[in-house]
C-alpha cells in the first residue's frame, strides 16, 4: 500500500516538475528569441547611423542658415518651408557661380545685384563676415549624390529593422504567453489526465 502511494506521489511530482519546466522553457525560448532579434536590430542600427548621419547633419546646417535668413526676409505668416528651400537653392547657385562676394557687396559687379542690408547684417551677426567663410559653409553643407544614395539605403535598412522589431515580445506579452502555456500544461497534465484515468477506472469497474 505504501509503495503504491509513493509511486503516485512520485508520478505527480514528476508532472509538477514538467509543469514548471514548461513555463521556464517557454520564458527562456521567448527571451532567446528577443535576444536574437535585438542583436540583429543593433547590428542594423550600427549600419544605419553612418549612412544617414552625414545627410541629416547637412540638412541641419541648411535648416539653421536658411531659418536665420528667413527671419530677415519673410514675416511670421510666410511659408517658411518654401522660403528656406528657395533661399538655399539661391545660395548654392551663387556659391557655384562664385557670386557670393558680389551679393555681399565685397566686390562690385554690374551683372549681380547686391543683397539688402538686412540680409548682409543678418549674415554678419551669425558669423559670416566674409565671402570665403560663407562660401565654405555652403559648399560643406551641400548634400552629395553619394550621401543621398546612402540615406536611401539607410531607409531600406530601417524598414528591415522595423520588420525585425515586430518579432520582439515585450515583457507583458512574454509573461502572458508563459502563463498560457503553464495553464494549458496544467490542464493537460492534471485535469485531462485525471479525467482520462477516471473514465478508464469507471469502465474497468463496470466491466468487472
Amino acid at each position: 500500500m505504501m509503495k503504491s502511494i509513493e509511486k503516485i506521489i512520485a508520478r505527480e511530482f514528476l508532472y509538477l516538475m514538467l509543469l514548471i519546466f514548461s513555463g521556464v522553457f517557454t520564458f527562456g525560448i521567448i527571451s532567446l528569441n528577443n535576444l536574437y532579434y535585438e542583436v540583429k536590430i543593433s547590428n542594423l542600427q550600427k549600419e544605419i547611423a553612418p549612412l544617414r548621419n552625414p545627410y541629416f547633419n547637412k540638412i541641419q546646417r541648411q535648416f539653421w542658415l536658411t531659418n536665420k535668413l528667413c527671419e530677415s526676409v519673410i514675416d511670421d505668416n510666410g511659408d517658411r518651408l518654401a522660403a528656406r528651400k528657395k533661399i538655399w537653392n539661391s545660395l548654392f547657385k551663387y556659391s557655384l557661380e562664385d557670386k557670393l562676394k558680389f551679393k555681399l557687396g565685397i566686390n562690385e559687379s554690374k551683372e549681380v545685384q547686391i543683397w539688402d542690408n538686412e540680409i548682409i547684417l543678418a549674415l554678419k551677426e551669425i558669423g559670416f563676415s566674409n565671402a570665403e567663410k560663407f562660401k565654405k559653409f555652403i559648399d560643406e553643407s551641400r548634400i552629395s549624390q553619394i550621401e543621398i544614395n546612402n540615406y536611401n539605403k539607410s531607409l531600406k535598412l530601417l524598414n528591415q529593422s522595423k520588420i525585425l522589431n515586430s518579432n520582439l515580445f515585450d515583457k507583458e506579452k512574454q509573461i502572458k504567453i508563459t502563463q498560457n502555456v503553464v495553464i494549458t500544461s496544467w490542464f493537460i497534465f492534471f485535469v485531462l489526465r485525471i479525467m482520462f484515468l477516471g473514465i478508464k477506472w469507471a469502465i474497468k469497474t463496470l466491466r468487472d
